[in-house]
């Protein structure tokens, strides 16, 4: 980790995988007063994500890797209670409104077993000989597409 990296660790700021649910709440409480545990602990942390800001990148790891660095949203923190409140909730139903559409989404896939046989040549260039091959896998039906899902491969050697 760079200097930097440390300093920004230093003054409250993290990356988003470091920010957990806890933390975000500790950090709210510890900026205003007029909120409770209780009363932020019912939001999820993706809901509670609104109150952090991107606040800059830096350089980790030996490759110098680009990292994104949060921070508390001071502009939003500042804001009045109730109008915090209804943010949270809108995000809360946003986010349960995409995870219903993913439901959605993954129950019209259809995923269907196969038999294939398929002939396939061995031996050298010269002296080549075919074989008969079986193989078994799984189809991933999505909008009348077959895409090749899984492929499990059972070789049944014919004589």
């Amino acid at each position: 980790m760079s200097e930097r990296a440390y300093d920004a660790y230093e003054s409250g700021e993290k990356p988003l995988s470091k920010w957990t649910k806890t933390a975000i709440i500790n950090t709210v409480l510890n900026y205003r007063d007029d909120f409770e545990y209780d009363e932020l602990k019912k939001y999820s942390k993706d809901a509670l994500k609104v109150f952090l800001t991107y606040s800059s990148w830096h350089h980790t790891g030996s490759y110098f890797n680009e990292t994104s660095f949060y921070s508390l949203d001071e502009s939003f923190i500042e804001n009045e209670k109730n109008h915090i409140i209804n943010v949270l909730e809108e995000k809360t139903q946003e986010l349960k409104k995409e995870k219903e559409e993913k439901k959605i989404q993954k129950d019209k896939e259809k995923l269907e077993k196969c038999h294939f046989v398929y002939t396939e040549f061995e031996g050298t260039r010269k002296h080549p000989k075919a074989v008969n091959r079986e193989a078994y896998g799984i189809i991933k039906v999505c909008k009348q597409v077959c895409i090749f899902f899984y492929f499990l491969i059972l070789i049944v050697f014919a004589a």
